[in-house]
């Protein structure tokens, strides 16, 4: 259920009218939801030593209706999974500082000579990563 109330869409059918009836009688729920997670992510990326690195690896949400069903697809074979965009997974990193190239596409992170990107296995087009620092 807090998932859905994040925005999330890979819910239990009792979980989404539960969710529902709580929003329909508080709707302003949903920013606190919101509000409580981000802050558990800072007060987690706060408590890192300065110099700490955090990496995240996300299943992306290209907004291609193309990929759509294969999305799909992957929500149903991997469980609870969620995809965000580009943006949205940039967010998750909070205040601390992206490491070059930034969020992009997990083959164009630092690729060596020779890796296989997209054209080559278009799967790969579903998932980012990147890695910030804390200073």
């Amino acid at each position: 259920m807090y998932d859905y109330l994040l925005g999330g869409k890979d819910d239990f059918a009792a979980d989404r009218a539960v969710a529902d009836q709580i929003i329909a009688q508080l709707p302003a729920v949903q920013v606190g939801v919101r509000a409580q997670r981000d802050l558990l992510v800072q007060t987690l990326y706060r408590a890192l030593p300065a110099g700490s690195y955090v990496f995240i690896h996300h299943m992306l949400d290209s907004e291609d209706p193309a990929s759509a069903t294969l999305q799909e697809a992957m929500q149903k074979g991997l469980g609870r999974t969620q995809f965000r965009t580009l943006a949205q997974i940039r967010e998750l990193f909070g205040g601390l500082e992206l490491v070059e190239p930034g969020v992009v596409l997990v083959p164009d992170w630092r690729p060596d000579p020779g890796t296989q990107g997209v054209q080559n296995h278009p799967v790969l087009a579903l998932a980012a990563a990147g890695v910030a620092s804390k200073a």
